[in-house]
Order: C-alpha cells, then structure tokens, then sequence
C-alpha cells in the first residue's frame, strides 16, 4: 500500500531532499540574520533577497544519491524541480498542475513547446509514480521497481484508490492533479537555510510533495 492511515506523503521532507541555491549578490548581514528569525515567514525572507538583488539559481542537491534518481527519471529533473520549488516558497504555487502550468508559460529549460508536447507534465509524472512506488533519497533506485500489476493509493482521507496496470494513465493523472507542495517542518527538514561557504552564499529548500485534502 502506498502512504500510510496517518499523513501520508508523495515525497516526505527529510535532510536528503534539500535543493541548493547559489544566491548572487550583497547578502548583509542584516539579511543573513533574517533567515534564521522563525517569527517572519519564508516567502518574505525571499523577497528580501530579489529586492537586494540577488539572483537565485539552481546549484546542486543535498543528496548525490538522490539527485542521481532523479536524472534516472529524467536529466533534466533537479532543474524542473528546483524551479517549481522556489516558485511554490516564493508566490505560493502550491498545487502541482497550477506550478507545472506555470514552469509551462516560462519554459526555463527552453523545450520547443510549439508543438504541443507536454514536457513538464510527462517528466514530473514520472517523478510522481516514482515516489509512491519507493523511490526515496537514501536509496539507489533502478526504476525497474516500478513495474506493479496494481497500485493501491491511501489518501489519508479513510478512502483507498485502487488503480490496474491497465490503468496506469490514470493513475499518473490522479497523482498530477491531486497533489501539492508543502512546507516541510523545520526540525525535519530545511525549509530555508541561508549559509555561506568560500565566500559564497547558498540557500537550502526542503521538497516535500502530499495530496490535497
């Protein structure tokens, strides 16, 4: 059974599934202390970075071994998801197909959306089937694990879903239009670490990905 009858998770938030950021520009002082006051939220702690400016960009994982399962999926996954997990701090975008329309209209990976291929989609279901089927952080993961003759989802909602092999597409869509980002918990997770290391400022955020209730 995928999930559990508590607060099941697609992706739950751990140390390993921290995204890392090059943050570019004058960090003050002022600004590196405001990361760690709990009391002001993380969106405006952000805020204060691209007002500064600063540009934020993708750098790497927390997690080789992760990282490494996402580019299993896909190479270009770490990107897709840095992307809309900065947007979902940022502005708010929690639901997965509202942040995938999104990373749609501004096409940071610069795929020739004129054909109508949905790219963003495709890759991030995979990524999606992927979780609840095993795949974590910690763990090399070989892909050929997802290959089950039926998937059974508990949405924490007292319900359990039920999909065949033949519903495969099905499934996939379940999990793309019924899920959404999350703030990890602090003490679980970075939510979002501003450190310097070299001389070098880097900012952290936690994925984590559950069902909407």
């Amino acid at each position: 059974m995928i999930g559990s009858t508590d607060t099941p998770k697609v992706i739950h938030a751990e140390k390993d599934t921290a995204f890392l950021y090059k943050v570019s520009g004058n960090v003050d002082e002022m600004t590196a202390k405001l990361f760690v006051d709990p009391s002001e939220a993380l969106p405006s702690k952000l805020d204060c970075l691209n007002k500064m400016p600063c540009e934020i960009t993708y750098c790497g994982m927390q997690s080789q071994t992760y990282e490494n399962n996402l580019r299993l999926i896909d190479s270009d996954l770490p990107e897709i998801c840095a992307w809309m997990l900065l947007r979902y701090f940022t502005c708010g975008t929690s639901l997965i197909s509202s942040c995938l329309k999104e990373i749609t209209d501004a096409n940071p990976m610069k795929y020739p959306l004129s054909f109508g291929q949905p790219f963003y989609q495709y890759k991030f279901k995979k990524l999606l089937v992927s979780s609840v089927l095993g795949m974590c952080p910690t763990k090399v993961w070989y892909a050929d694990s997802a290959l089950q003759s039926e998937y059974v989802i508990d949405t924490g909602n007292g319900e359990e879903l039920h999909f065949s092999l033949l519903d495969r597409y099905k499934f996939e869509d379940y999990l793309l239009n019924n899920t959404q980002f999350e703030s990890p918990d602090v003490k679980t997770a970075d939510r979002g670490v501003l450190f310097e290391s070299d001389k070098d400022w880097y900012l952290k955020l936690g994925l984590q990905i559950g069902y909407v209730r």
